[in-house]
C-alpha cells in the first residue's frame, strides 16, 4: 500500500532476542533494502549488541552511528557494507585492528581515536599494498599521540603536493589544495591532507602563510633519509597576498588525521598510446611540445630518446642566466612560431625575495628560476641534459 522506507533504529535498551527477532524480519522483507541510520549507545550491559547487529544484519545500510561507555569494548568485525561509521563515544574506541576490520565503509570518522603514528602508518601501508579497507572513500580521526609525520609517511612514496599545483574536490563545498598523495596498486590515489588548505571552491587564492608554511616544512625535510618527495611551487593557482589563520577543532593534545581517496585512477589520465602511433603522426605530436616535454618523453627509453630530435637553440648571455629559443607549430597560415625560455640562475638564498615563474601557455615567452648553492654547476649540468 505505501513505499515504505526505515529512516532510524535505535537499539537502545533492547533484549538480544528482541533484537535477533526484528533483524530476521529485516533480512527477510523484500521491500526493505537498506535501513538509513541505525545508533548505538554501548553500555557494561549492552556492548554485545552490536556485534550482534553486525554478524547478522544482511541488508545495506547508510549511516552507524555509536556511542560507548565502556573502555574496553570487545573487538568486533564489520562485515555490514555501510555509506558511513560515525564514533562518538567518551571512550576512545578506534584502535588499528577496528580500523583495518571495516573493509566495507566508505566513509569513517573515529572521534578520538586510540591510534598511534605507528598505526597511521601501518594503516596507510595495507591500504597501498590493497589488503584492506578497499572501498574507503574518507576516513577522519583525532590522534591522542605527537604528530609525526616521518614515520606516518615512512616508506610509503608518498608525494607532497604543492597546494599551488592542485585543487580537487570531495563533496561538493570542500575544496583541498594540495596535499599528500599516495599510489595504491590498482592506481588509484589516497591524499593524507598535509601542508593543505581547503577552500569551497576551484578559484580561491591560497594565503600566503599556508605557502610559507610549505616551504618551511620542505626545507625541514632536506636532507633527511626519507623516501618521500615535495613537488616545487606552480603557477596553476594564484596565492594571496592576505594571510589566514585555519582554526581546528579537536580536542586537547590530538592532532587530526584526515585521509581521502579519489574515485579517478591515476592511469585513466593518458589513455593515448603514443608509442604505437606512426612515425609522422608522433613526429607531428612532439613539435608541437616544449622542452620539457620532450625531455620527459626522452628520458623513458633509449627508443623515445631516439625518435626525434627537435631543433633548440642556446643563449648565453651571462653568468646569471641564459636563454633557450625553440618553435612549436602554430596553423597552417602561420606554421612555426617561436617559444623562448628565460633560465635566471640564482643562489638558494635569493629564493624567498623572488618573484615566481612565469608560464605563458600561449607558448610565447616563460620566465624560470633556477635555485643553487653552486649556480654555475647548475647551469652546466642543464646544458648536459639539454646536448644529451
Amino acid at each position: 500500500m505505501f513505499d515504505c522506507s526505515i529512516h532510524m533504529v535505535h537499539w537502545i535498551g533492547w533484549k538480544s532476542e528482541d533484537m535477533r527477532q526484528v533483524i530476521d524480519w529485516m533480512n527477510g522483507c523484500d521491500k526493505l533494502t537498506t535501513i538509513r541510520n541505525v545508533w548505538f549507545r554501548l553500555n557494561v550491559n549492552n556492548q554485545m549488541t552490536l556485534a550482534l547487529f553486525l554478524e547478522t544484519y544482511q541488508k545495506k545500510l547508510g549511516r552507524l552511528f555509536m556511542s560507548n561507555e565502556v573502555p574496553d569494548l570487545a573487538p568486533v568485525r564489520f562485515s555490514v557494507e555501510m555509506e558511513r561509521f560515525s564514533y562518538y563515544g567518551s571512550a576512545r574506541w578506534g584502535n588499528l585492528p577496528n580500523l583495518m576490520s571495516m573493509n566495507t565503509c566508505k566513509t569513517i570518522d573515529l572521534g578520538v581515536s586510540l591510534l598511534t603514528n605507528q598505526d597511521l602508518n601501518a594503516f596507510l601501508r595495507s591500504w597501498k599494498e590493497g589488503k584492506s579497507n578497499p572501498i574507503l572513500e574518507h576516513l577522519q580521526a583525532a590522534v591522542p599521540d605527537q604528530e609525526d609525520w616521518k614515520t606516518v609517511l615512512n616508506g610509503l612514496g608518498a608525494v607532497v603536493r604543492h597546494p599551488t599545483r592542485v585543487t580537487r574536490c570531495h563533496i561538493h563545498y570542500r575544496w583541498y589544495y594540495g596535499g599528500v598523495d599516495i599510489q595504491r596498486v590498482d592506481g588509484k590515489i589516497g591524499t593524507v591532507m598535509w601542508t593543505h588548505y581547503i577552500g569551497k571552491n576551484e578559484h580561491e587564492e591560497i594565503p600566503k602563510n599556508i605557502i610559507e608554511a610549505f616551504e618551511r616544512t620542505k626545507q625541514e625535510w632536506v636532507g633527511t633519509d626519507s623516501d618521500v618527495v615535495f613537488e616545487e611551487r606552480g603557477n596553476e593557482i594564484q596565492v594571496s597576498e592576505e594571510e589566514k589563520i585555519i582554526e581546528q577543532h579537536i580536542p586537547n593534545n590530538c592532532f587530526n588525521f584526515t585521509f581521502v581517496v579519489w574515485k579517478t585512477l591515476l592511469f585513466e589520465m593518458s589513455p593515448l598510446p603514443l608509442l604505437r602511433l606512426p612515425f609522422l603522426p608522433l613526429q607531428n605530436i612532439i613539435q608541437n611540445w616544449n622542452i620539457y616535454e620532450i625531455y620527459h618523453f626522452a628520458k623513458v627509453s633509449k627508443r623515445t630518446k631516439g625518435v626525434i630530435r627537435k631543433p633548440v637553440d642556446i643563449i648565453l648571455k651571462n653568468g646569471k642566466n641564459f636563454l633557450i629559443q625553440t618553435s612549436f607549430k602554430n596553423n597552417v597560415i602561420d606554421p612555426r612560431k617561436l617559444e623562448t625560455w628565460l633560465f635566471e640562475l640564482k643562489d638558494v638564498t635569493e629564493r624567498d625575495n623572488t618573484e615566481s615563474d612565469v608560464y605563458n601557455e600561449n607558448h610565447v615567452y616563460h620566465t624560470l628560476n633556477l635555485f643553487s648553492d653552486n649556480p654555475l654547476l647548475l647551469l652546466l649540468e642543464t646544458l648536459q641534459l639539454l646536448f644529451e
